[in-house]
């Protein structure tokens, strides 16, 4: 694999006819976002949104939340 920015290599895509057809009801989208605020300590931003609605995980994947009133 050829990669033009030095770093750890942390993720692979696959193509969609490489996924076992049982398994397809599970793929998820991804939604990559780079941001820049200035107002921060730290302006440079990014962030991976996975959609959560078709996650199959064993493990618990939610995010604990407290209750406001």
């Amino acid at each position: 694999m050829k990669v033009r920015v030095e770093g750890a290599i942390t993720m692979f895509f696959n193509n969609k006819n490489g996924i076992p057809q049982e398994r397809l009801k599970y793929v998820v989208y991804v939604c990559i976002v780079c941001d820049y605020r200035e107002d921060k300590d730290e302006p440079n931003r990014t962030s991976l949104i996975v959609g959560g609605d078709r996650i199959n995980d064993p493990n618990n994947c939610g995010t604990p939340t407290e209750d406001l009133l």
